[in-house]
């Protein structure tokens, strides 16, 4: 008994280490996972490499009106900025 508590503590214990996609890895072809992640480049954003720090404009008041707020952004614009940093990152190593 003591022998199967061990290795049901062994597998729990494997199961939080690999993430799901690592039993194909395992020998288990009949197992349904997804493939592993794609390898993708790490893009350090611009402001937070800069060794000088950046000054924040101030708003004027026609601007602090509309929808967008100072400071926030939507989800579209920072995928879209990140999408074209990922862009520009590719065609620097070009």
């Amino acid at each position: 008994m003591l022998r199967v508590k061990h290795i049901e503590e062994h597998i729990i214990r494997l199961e939080k280490e690999y993430p799901p996609w690592a039993a194909l890895h395992f020998n288990q072809p009949n197992r349904g996972w997804p493939p592993p992640p794609r390898d993708s480049i790490i893009v350090i954003p611009p402001h937070l490499t800069s060794s000088t720090q950046l000054v924040p404009t101030s708003v004027s008041g026609s601007d602090a009106k509309g929808k967008h707020r100072a400071g926030k952004e939507s989800s579209l614009l920072r995928a879209a900025l990140d999408k074209l940093e990922v862009q520009k990152a590719l065609d620097g190593q070009l």
